[in-house]
C-alpha cells in the first residue's frame, strides 16, 4: 500500500562509517534494508559559497520514519562537518516528506525564511530536483531540509518502505538499482 504524503519523516545521521551504522541500526532495533543511493549533486552552494564537497547515503526505514545516513567522503568544508566535528548524530529532518511542485518548493523556502532560518547549503540534484537545508541548530538542534521531489521520487520512496515491510533481516546493504526502475 503506497504511504500517504506527508506520512512520513525523514531523519539523518551524519557518519564516519556508513557501512557500519547501516549493520548497527540493523542489528540494534531491526531498521533496513538500507539503500546506497548515488546522489551526485551538481552547484553545491555552502554559506554562500561554491562547494566540492562530496559524500555518500543509504536510505531504509524504520517503521513510518525514513532513516538517512551521510558519511563525507572528501575533508571540504561542508554541512555535514559542522555536525560531524562534534562527534556522529542528528544532522537535519525532513518533516511531512512529500512531492512538491516548484511552486509549492518556492513558497516552503518562504515559509522557513519568514520564519527567521537561513538557507546555509543548496544544490540541483539531476535532472531538476533543488534540494536545500536550513540551520535550526540552534532551534532544534539539526539543520531542516527541504527537497523538491515528484512523483518517480515518492515512488522510489515507496518502494523503500515496500522493502523494509517484506525484509527478512537479510543483506542490510543493498544496491538502489536491486527496487528497479
Amino acid at each position: 500500500m503506497p504511504m500517504d504524503y506527508g506520512s512520513i519523516t525523514e531523519i539523518c545521521y551524519v557518519v564516519c562509517d556508513l557501512e557500519k551504522s547501516v549493520l548497527t541500526w540493523a542489528e540494534t532495533i531491526g531498521a533496513g534494508p538500507f539503500f546506497k543511493v548515488d546522489a551526485a549533486p551538481q552547484n553545491i552552494i555552502y554559506r554562500g559559497k561554491p562547494s566540492n564537497e562530496t559524500f555518500k547515503t543509504a536510505l531504509g526505514f524504520s517503521g513510518s520514519t525514513l532513516i538517512e545516513f551521510i558519511q563525507p567522503t572528501n575533508d571540504e568544508p561542508s554541512v555535514w562537518h559542522e555536525i560531524l566535528r562534534k562527534g556522529e548524530g542528528v544532522h537535519h529532518i525532513y518533516p511531512n516528506l512529500r512531492p512538491l511542485t516548484a511552486v509549492e518548493y518556492d513558497a516552503e523556502v518562504t515559509k522557513y525564511e519568514k520564519a527567521g532560518l537561513q538557507m546555509v547549503w543548496s544544490s540541483v540534484l539531476p535532472p531538476l530536483t533543488r534540494n536545500c537545508f536550513f540551520d535550526a541548530v540552534d532551534r532544534i538542534g539539526c539543520f531542516i531540509e527541504l527537497l523538491q521531489i515528484g512523483e518517480m521520487d515518492w515512488g522510489f520512496m515507496n518502494a523503500i518502505h515496500q522493502a523494509h515491510l517484506t525484509w527478512d533481516r537479510r543483506r542490510p546493504y543493498r544496491n538502489a538499482t536491486e527496487l528497479g526502475g
